[in-house]
């Protein structure tokens, strides 16, 4: 069975050109200009890199700002200058989304997660241990790894103040 043309290995080289432009890019590409680089249409530009990547390119474009910001409060910057490090153009736009992608408040996360409740699980999945953790506001980490007791050194690391607990069944 010969490869299709539309399969994902014959886009992998316009994909991962796409994604490093992505990576480093300041301001979100368009997607118009990420598909004209990657000499694809928008609309399949769109539906490869996210059979490929789980997300669409201005999706990965946001979480790889938000890497950026959670690395610099973890550094311990203040919140407003790991906004706009980041790349964010106004506080607003992160605190919109702080819940959802950190589980609780900036300066809670830059501070270890101080005052956080975190209940946590893991799963084995084809791709190793997966460990899932959220506080009341949202959840605050997906990683996979190894092992159980790696992902759960990882979690202690990035939440040193949090109270951490392991629920299973729910």
């Amino acid at each position: 069975d010969a490869a299709m043309p539309n399969s994902i290995a014959t886009l992998e080289a316009p994909l991962e050109h796409v994604r490093a432009l992505i990576e480093r890019a300041t301001k979100a590409p368009s997607l118009s200009a990420l598909a004209a680089a990657a000499k694809l249409s928008p609309t399949r530009l769109q539906r490869a890199f996210r059979r490929r990547y789980g997300m669409s390119p201005a999706e990965y474009h946001r979480a790889r700002r938000f890497g950026q910001f959670k690395s610099a409060l973890r550094k311990g910057s203040p919140v407003a200058d790991a906004v706009y490090d980041a790349g964010f153009g106004s506080g607003s736009r992160v605190y919109e989304h702080t819940n959802r992608l950190l589980g609780m408040t900036p300066a809670s996360y830059r501070d270890g997660g101080a005052g956080a409740s975190i209940h946590y699980t893991t799963t084995s999945t084809p791709l190793g241990q997966l460990l899932v953790a959220a506080t009341a506001k949202g959840i605050c980490a997906v990683t996979l790894g190894a092992t159980d007791e790696e992902l759960e050194q990882r979690l202690a690391t990035e939440f040193p103040k949090a109270a951490r607990e392991r629920v299973d069944n729910g």
